[in-house]
């Protein structure tokens, strides 16, 4: 993980993508409207303003969360572009019926649920949540159960042994202090949503697939 965010660090600001969707544009419209003056426009609703106005927009100005990758969000954005290319002419065989007939067709179809699971801002918020924990529960077991290795790091750092709780404790969040740097930062996040697609790729690449179309109405990718 640390060469990877090693890697990353390469990109400059000038690669970083402010308004990043986390659901894809060529789903998005699909969803608008397909002729008349709302053509190429929806409306975009908030569950968390369910009373605020909702006023017609075009698929590029919806679907977003500012900045939900904060760091190396250019190679982020690419990487998921790989999948969104394809996606086109995927979801164009959905509509005449060929899809199953196309293994290629069929693993963008199955990539892009996997992309939508883990782009997700509940992904995020089950990200933050559980690095908390973590984050928590070390630092508990470091001062209990692995005390005596804390002890000895600080010895072989500092030449001589820590006066009490406190200086332990002092050098322990030293320690962490890094880590905690890279959370804030997004780095963490960064990694952890790339090896994640990949994870969810490899999932999803070993389960069947079925196509429900309903007799009027849209099409909906769902899980």
């Amino acid at each position: 993980m640390l060469r990877r965010i090693h890697g990353l660090a390469a990109e400059t600001e000038t690669d970083h993508v402010t308004g990043q969707h986390v659901l894809t544009k060529v789903i998005l419209r699909r969803f608008a409207a397909d002729s008349g003056p709302d053509k190429g426009l929806l409306y975009p609703f908030r569950l968390q303003y369910p009373q605020a106005r909702h006023r017609l927009i075009g698929p590029d100005g919806c679907g977003k969360v500012p900045d939900f990758i904060a760091f190396a969000s250019g190679s982020a954005e690419r990487l998921w572009k790989q999948t969104e290319d394809k996606l086109h002419d995927a979801l164009a065989a959905v509509d005449n019926g060929t899809l199953l007939d196309s293994p290629a067709h069929m693993a963008t179809i199955k990539d892009t649920i996997a992309l939508h699971y883990v782009r997700s801002s509940a992904a995020r918020l089950v990200h933050v949540r559980t690095w908390v924990r973590v984050l928590a529960d070390s630092r508990v077991r470091w001062l209990t159960s692995w005390r005596p290795l804390l002890e000895a790091e600080f010895y072989r750092a500092k030449g001589f042994y820590a006066a009490g709780d406190q200086a332990l404790a002092l050098f322990l969040d030293q320690m962490m202090q890094p880590s905690i740097d890279m959370a804030v930062s997004g780095q963490l996040f960064r990694v952890r949503m790339e090896n994640l697609f990949a994870q969810a790729r490899e999932w999803m690449s070993g389960m069947g697939l079925e196509i429900l179309s309903p007799a009027s109405g849209e099409f909906l990718i769902g899980k």
